[in-house]
């Protein structure tokens, strides 16, 4: 069964797959742990290897946009993207124990095992990378073929940035920080604002600020509040990763030093370290076509290296969600 699944592979690589591409975004509600709605977007190939695309704090499936368009990654492979709980348009829980591992770890199980019956590869950014390791941590690596760690720290040991800082410097991102969580709706959308403009080493375009404040005020201030009690240690993590990671950062990322990403290219065998210069938290955003690139060929190796060794089933679809 190995030969069907290494034809649809070939013809991505080719680009023979192209006419397959589904431009439009589907968008579906899936129900996550405890039933929580999330809103799931999917876009491309589904015939293709699946990537699912995990945001960052206070996002939403909106940052993914110059992949979820792209025509290359969309002809190649099946993209599904998703809102995490309290973002975007799914469901906001008022508990704080409602934004910990299992929640986290359980909404993902919930995204895969509605969108494809494939592994797939994950791609973390930020906070999302945290989120990602929490599903690892909870039901391990089977339905996972590689992981692709985006300016995240992923809690594998204390923010470097924020020792390369002085204590004034320190100061104005905690009073920022604390801003965001506030019930002012003025305050909150002021310090969000700026928080924004730490995203990119490049100012954003006045139409492209204006959404992205726009749908990371969709994260009310009690859900940013309760994120905060989320916190894992993932320092023993790294010998467990046994799967193929690439870890892509921004040189000039003002949130997440690049020594970060360095710390967990070291502590992951095996694991391979792409250094965006001149970019910041969003190297996804900022240099679409490198990152867009260099994911395409991640998964396609990962994808062939798994067909080669008769790991994946034969694929199969799920018609409540992929619907043609």
């Amino acid at each position: 069964m190995i030969l069907p699944r290494l034809m649809v592979i070939l013809l991505c690589c080719c680009g023979l797959a192209r006419t397959l591409y589904a431009a439009e975004l589907q968008h579906d509600t899936v129900a996550g742990f405890g039933g929580v709605p999330l809103a799931v977007v999917q876009a491309g190939n589904r015939a293709g290897p699946p990537i699912v695309f995990v945001h960052g704090g206070s996002q939403a499936t909106q940052a993914w946009n110059k992949q979820l368009s792209d025509a290359a990654l969309g002809s190649a492979f099946h993209l599904i993207a998703f809102d995490l709980r309290g973002h975007g348009a799914s469901g906001k829980p008022w508990q704080d124990d409602a934004y910990g591992a299992d929640p986290f770890a359980g909404d993902i199980r919930a995204v895969i095992d509605a969108t494809t019956a494939d592994k797939v590869v994950l791609v973390a950014w930020s906070y999302g990378g945290s989120v990602a390791l929490a599903y690892v941590r909870k039901f391990g690596l089977e339905r996972v073929a590689g992981i692709n760690i985006t300016a995240s720290r992923s809690a594998f040991g204390p923010s470097t940035r924020r020792a390369e800082l002085s204590a004034a410097e320190r100061a104005v991102l905690d009073n920022r920080s604390a801003a965001m969580r506030s019930d002012s709706l003025a305050v909150n959308a002021a310090a969000t604002r700026d928080f924004i403009g730490d995203l990119t080493a490049t100012p954003l375009e006045a139409s492209s600020l204006a959404e992205f404040v726009m749908f990371n005020m969709m994260t009310p201030a009690y859900v940013r509040r309760a994120m905060r009690t989320f916190r894992p240690d993932n320092r023993n993590l790294g010998a467990q990763l046994t799967g193929p990671v690439l870890i892509s950062h921004g040189a000039a990322d003002k949130l997440v030093s690049v020594k970060d990403a360095q710390r967990i290219h070291r502590l992951i065998a095996g694991s391979r370290l792409s250094v965006y210069e001149g970019v910041g938290h969003m190297p996804f955003y900022e240099h679409p076509e490198r990152f867009n690139r260099e994911l395409a060929d991640f998964v396609r190796e990962v994808n062939i290296a798994d067909a080669e060794n008769n790991i994946l089933a034969p694929r199969s679809h799920n018609p409540s969600l992929n619907t043609p």
